[in-house]
């Protein structure tokens, strides 16, 4: 399937583009991002929550690359840090908050 950006109507598309066409990964990846929009701030957040570590380099490249394109990178932050309680979900995991460019 050839997508146009133009085509992506929500984060739901949004998040699957981005893990079909940009990383080029399956579902089951550990790289697979998440993507909620905060309606109060009118931004966008990605977290790699499954990872259990920082993105490397080259995948926070093309993700971040391809956001540039057409978002306004507000805040990023290729950071994980663990929880001291194992059974409990990390303190930080990699983050990038952006939005549409105006």
């Amino acid at each position: 399937m050839n997508w146009n950006k133009d085509e992506i109507a929500n984060v739901d598309d949004l998040e699957y583009y981005i893990t079909e066409h940009v990383l080029k990964v399956n579902e089951y990846n550990q790289y697979s991002p998440s993507i909620r929009y905060n309606q109060q701030e009118d931004n966008l957040t990605m977290k790699f929550r499954y990872g259990r570590g920082i993105v490397p380099g080259k995948v926070w490249k093309k993700v971040t690359d391809y956001l540039k394109e057409d978002y306004e990178i507000l805040e990023e932050s290729n950071h994980y840090e663990s929880n001291y309680d194992p059974g409990e979900p990390p303190e930080w995991v990699p983050t990038i908050v952006f939005k549409v460019k105006e």
